[in-house]
């Protein structure tokens, strides 16, 4: 789509929205733009002058007329503290009015009884722009108050004679203009405001839907650009060609990165996000999220760590992909701003909550810092420290304003603390609710180390804290050592004691004596009873692989040392070091969880068929590569037209919708489905969309429509077989047979043309 059609199509849009907002209930009519300083100070503008009326009064007046003007008077007053209150402002208003207009016809009947002219057109004149000063009063309420004003005061000088009645008109004359034109001027504003709500309503769904649509003219052609890059990256090619692969599949992604981002924060402004609320376990989190940075880091040669402080409570309630999303959006630019030193991610009680599962997360690094002037700005939308810094380092600074967005509307706080030149760190601050406590699956590896003493050698504090809380857990004697030399003294003690270490922690990367000398200098002691070596390192094992296994060291593990993946190396060095001893230690597994039994556990997929519908012949052709290897019978349409046929015509297992296509689209291609299944007595065959468009509203309108599942575009090779996987586990095969119809020449329903 050319720029030009969306520069024309965006104002119909915006007028169309415009249309929608003030035919539809989405915008509830303003309330009326007043405070409640000025509604009590128009009612104690009244109350003091009808207080001064009836004083003046009271002497000629009979008492009847004087207690009923007090009790109309204490009626409109209680109308107008009902008005301050947002269950009384309709009722509230009327109960007021009626209160004046009584006041008004009490007035008249006193003036005329006693004879009174001064007192009775000044309070009708001061009661008339008071009420006007409360802007609660419909235009039309004021016009029947100020009706009844003139009313009265040409039923008062019929009979009452008045040597002053110009002077007195006058008066009233121009108080009932002021208190009109005041309403007036009032009503205009109000209009105004409510004209620039909807007008502000209609800019933010025409901009949703200019975003929702770009993403999909974005999406569509970089679904068939990745896809085939790493279908490429499958197949035989040259160191020179797989590099410039792993340059296009990098930047492809940092440009969908870029555009989730953009699409984020404008989910975030619209109000459109919707902070969700289900268990997760802390521990896996953390680790899968500190994992996804290790290359990076390691790359760099920085030390990764996470640690998760004691008393922290493992299973929570909260929304784990956006607290993902923020921990992702932090360490993804410490990592990026530090090119030496170390990337620490600590996780603990945050001390101003006083509830059980407020946390603080704090994200610190050794990088470039923050200037001082630049700290209240870094929050900003496309906003960086310094505008160099993007031609350095790159980043459009969309990750901290969307971090900041969604810190928000978790109920928590965020900040920074930072010094150019000695690194950053920020911390902030999320409620979760405590859920039971559940097995996860990096509890159900915890070895039993009870009686036994393991050695952690590391140079870096942090590092052996965290190695020591885990090992903690195992029920082990825990020693630490911060260089090689005093490792070695440790080992030599410990043997002299007979108390020998069961376990080193070793890290490969220490100053004066690294970790490779240190395991060597362990095998050439010949130690009577030789420890099992665990290796640590932040870098590529594969250059030492040799060294490595001359050393004979028990295992290698990379940084970020993860819960489960320490566990699992220990599990596995015992076992392989006791396999046939009868001392073998034990290892506490928790019961796993069982799985429902109805659920078949192998299903033969090689009759499944699936329809794939998409206007795109690339995005076809790429699905079709995908499953080129797997037994699954394809066919394909290119509309919603031809798919909505091809289902009446056959019988499909599952299909694969995409939900913009000419003709019809997927989404009314799925209800005709839906409808025809319903008419027919059928069950309802699974319907995945696949969209570009990935706004929430988006996912939404695809499952109203009847779609199982949602899956956004660039649609990835695993996402897809883990998809069809999960259904046809679910749901019989059908035994009916296959299409005769044979899709377009360029691709093929067998499954092993594409081989």
């Amino acid at each position: 789509m050319s720029a030009n059609q969306w520069e024309y199509r965006e104002p119909a849009e915006a007028t169309s929205a415009v249309a929608e907002a003030r035919a539809s209930h989405v915008l509830r009519p303003l309330p009326d733009h007043w405070t409640p300083t000025i509604i009590q100070a128009g009612a104690l503008f009244i109350l003091i002058f009808q207080s001064v009326y009836l004083l003046f009064d009271m002497p000629t007046a009979s008492p009847a007329a004087m207690w009923l003007h007090v009790a109309n008077l204490g009626l409109a007053m209680f109308g107008f503290v009902m008005s301050l209150f947002p269950f009384g402002r309709i009722h509230g208003r009327a109960i007021a009015l009626v209160g004046l207009c009584s006041l008004i016809a009490n007035m008249t009947a006193i003036a005329i009884l006693t004879g009174n002219n001064d007192w009775f057109y000044a309070s009708i004149a001061f009661l008339t722009m008071g009420a006007a000063a409360m802007m609660p009063w419909e235009i039309s309420w004021q016009t029947a108050l100020n009706g009844a004003a003139f009313a009265s005061v040409l039923v008062q000088s019929h009979f009452v004679a008045d040597q002053s009645s110009i002077l007195h008109w006058l008066i009233v004359a121009l108080s009932l203009g002021i208190s009109q034109t005041a309403t007036m001027i009032g009503q205009g504003y109000r209009g105004q405001v409510e004209d620039a709500r909807i007008d502000a309503f209609a800019a933010s769904k025409a901009k949703s839907e200019f975003l929702s649509s770009m993403s999909h003219e974005i999406r569509t052609p970089m679904n068939a650009v990745l896809g085939m890059a790493d279908l490429l990256l499958e197949t035989e090619t040259s160191l020179e060609q797989r590099r410039y692969l792993n340059v296009m599949v990098a930047n492809g992604n940092s440009l969908l990165e870029l555009i989730n981002g953009i699409l984020d924060l404008a989910r975030i402004e619209s109000g459109r996000l919707q902070i969700e609320k289900s268990e997760f376990d802390l521990t896996d989190l953390i680790d899968n999220t500190i994992s996804t940075f290790g290359v990076g880091a390691h790359t760099k040669g920085l030390e990764l760590i996470a640690r998760i402080a004691p008393g922290v409570p493992e299973r929570l309630v909260g929304d784990p992909l956006r607290l993902r999303q923020i921990l992702i959006n932090l360490i993804g630019n410490a990592v990026k701003f530090t090119e030496q030193g170390e990337v620490v991610l600590e996780i603990g009680r945050d001390s101003g909550s006083k509830e059980t599962a407020g946390l603080c997360f704090s994200v610190s690094d050794t990088g470039i810092g923050i200037a001082p002037d630049k700290l209240n700005s870094i929050f900003s939308s496309f906003t960086q420290a310094d505008s160099s810094t993007t031609r350095q380092y790159g980043g459009t600074g969309l990750g901290l304003a969307i971090a900041r967005r969604l810190v928000d509307l978790m109920d928590g706080r965020i900040w920074v603390e930072s010094e150019p030149g000695r690194g950053s760190k920020f911390s902030f601050t999320v409620r979760f609710g405590v859920a039971a406590r559940v097995i996860s699956p990096s509890a159900q590896v915890v070895p039993s180390l009870a009686g036994h003493r393991v050695l952690i050698v590391d140079d870096n504090h942090i590092n052996r804290l965290i190695a020591r809380e885990m090992i903690a857990d195992c029920g082990a004697e825990v020693t630490e050592a911060d260089s090689g030399k005093e490792a070695l003294q440790a080992l030599r003690g410990a043997m002299e004691a007979q108390r020998p270490y069961k376990i080193v922690l070793l890290d490969m990367r220490m100053p004066g004596m690294d970790g490779l000398e240190v395991a060597g200098r362990i095998r050439d002691e010949k130690l009577p009873i030789e420890p099992l070596v665990l290796m640590l390192s932040s870098d590529d094992f594969k250059p030492q692989l040799t060294r490595v296994k001359e050393l004979g060291l028990d295992a290698y593990l990379m940084k970020p040392l993860t819960r489960k993946g320490l566990f699992e190396a220990i599990n596995r060095v015992l076992n392989d070091a006791n396999r046939n001893s009868a001392d073998a230690l034990p290892i506490r597994s928790a019961p796993a969880v069982s799985r429902d039994a109805s659920v078949p556990k192998s299903t033969d997929p090689a009759m499944t068929k699936i329809l794939v519908a998409d206007d795109s012949p690339d995005n076809r052709l790429l699905i079709a590569a995908y499953l080129r290897r797997e037994p699954y019978y394809l066919d394909f349409a290119e509309d919603g037209k031809v798919a909505f046929e091809k289902f009446v015509a056959h019988r499909y297992d599952m299909i694969f919708m995409d939900v913009q296509m000419p003709q019809l689209d997927g989404l009314s291609a799925t209800r005709m489905i839906r409808q025809w299944e319903k008419s027919h007595a059928r069950n309802q065959t699974p319907v995945i969309a696949l969209s570009a468009a990935a706004l929430e509203e988006d996912v939404r309108r695809s499952l109203e429509a009847g779609c199982d599942l949602h899956i956004s575009k660039p649609v990835k090779k695993r996402v897809l077989l883990e998809t069809i996987r999960n259904l046809a586990r679910l749901r019989p095969i059908d035994k009916s047979p296959l299409p005769v119809s044979a899709p377009e020449n360029e691709l093929a329903t067998d499954p092993n043309a594409l081989s």
